[in-house]
């Protein structure tokens, strides 16, 4: 959906895309292994996009990450997940409001200051 959204040039909606794909992957990962370098599931990126909490695993649909084929593919690693953070931000950055943007991607690191 990111790639359609992007070639229609609508630079905003498929970095949504990509930061929600970023916060499944995020989901995945945390219950694989805490890792306290990696973003703590769909509750990371709340700042960005407001309805990203609906891709949080905690309703009845849940997989386990033990299930054979689910969450297999190149995206579901540590790499992928960086891959998608780097090509939401590439999409950010092509949106014509540029610093709003940003000033949302940095509130989380600053509020912490």
């Amino acid at each position: 959906m990111a790639g359609k959204h992007s070639e229609r040039s609508n630079h905003a909606e498929s970095a949504q895309c990509l930061v929600h794909s970023a916060a499944l992957v995020a989901e995945y990962l945390s219950m694989l292994e805490d890792r306290k370098y990696l973003p703590v599931g769909c509750v990371t990126f709340q700042n960005i996009s407001s309805n990203v909490l609906e891709e949080s695993a905690v309703s009845d649909d849940v997989v386990s990450p033990d299930e054979e084929g689910i969450c297999s593919g190149k995206y579901f690693t540590e790499a992928g997940l960086v891959g998608l953070l780097e090509q939401a931000a590439a999409s950010f950055s092509m949106v014509e409001d540029f610093h709003f943007f940003t000033s949302l991607l940095y509130q989380p690191h600053t509020a912490g200051q």
